[in-house]
């Protein structure tokens, strides 16, 4: 658990079918949002819970490859929030 980052609130389209279209979007969102401009790598990225009708998007839960990367990703997302 000491690798994952849970994300709230990144729209889930309704065409978002595979792991690839949730790390894909995960990836737009760090770099359109938290402009980070680094590659981030992920062992792992999902969506959590079932798919059903209740209101707002799930969360997304992503394993980074790297500790530092995970690291950048947190301390930047704090820095925006503030």
């Amino acid at each position: 658990m000491r690798e994952n980052l849970l994300f709230f609130g990144i729209d889930e389209p309704s065409d978002e079918k595979t792991v690839i279209d949730c790390e894909s979007n995960l990836n737009t969102f760090l770099k359109d949002t938290l402009h980070i401009t680094e590659d981030i790598e992920f062992d792992r990225v999902h969506r959590l819970g079932r798919k059903n009708n209740k209101p707002g998007p799930r969360p997304i839960v992503a394993k980074f490859s790297r500790f530092k990367q995970r690291e950048l990703v947190r301390s930047t997302a704090i820095l925006k929030v503030l």
